[in-house]
């Protein structure tokens, strides 16, 4: 049984509708409250020793779902030229999305540069993103990498710092 939500997203270098094969992947799920990004899940994977190997996971579930692996294509496009023509010293390490959520990682960049690539990043109409959060992880001396995860999703624009109490 495939879901047939559709997806409009429209942009002046993306527009796509088309049915979803899933409303979302599991990793995506697992990053949610609702219609929002969950923050406290979204921090969890950020901060954690084994984001890289956990992008491998979500990159498989990804490649799985044609719509998803689409989605990482022309998103993982879309920033490298971004960063390309913003002159930004810096390259799009992991990254991966799901149906609604992208996940990556900006590797070589220092906190300025970043900084910059992120404020260009959010405010750029021809990469369509939503609900954007990062932090920037320091591997040693000089070496950083610039984490983050945004919505590809209208609706999912917010992040909610979901408490433990129940409704």
């Amino acid at each position: 049984n495939k879901n047939t939500a559709s997806i409009t997203t429209i942009s002046p270098t993306i527009e796509t509708n088309y049915p979803r094969e899933s409303a979302n992947l599991s990793f995506e799920s697992a990053l949610l409250f609702g219609k929002s990004l969950d923050s406290k899940k979204i921090q969890s994977l950020l901060f954690s020793k084994k984001f890289g190997a956990q992008l491998d996971q979500f990159a498989n579930q990804s490649a799985a779902d044609s719509n998803a692996s689409e989605l990482s294509s022309l998103y993982k496009k879309m920033l490298d030229e971004q960063l390309k023509k913003n002159k930004i010293n810096a390259q799009i390490g992991k990254f991966v999305c799901g149906t609604s959520i992208c996940i990556g990682s900006l590797e070589r960049g220092e906190d300025s540069e970043y900084s910059r690539w992120s404020d260009i990043f959010f405010s750029d109409p021809a990469v369509p993103s939503y609900g954007f959060t990062n932090t920037t992880i320091r591997l040693g001396e000089n070496q950083y990498e610039h984490r983050f995860v945004f919505s590809t999703d209208p609706e999912r624009h917010r992040v909610a710092a979901v408490g433990s109490s129940r409704r």
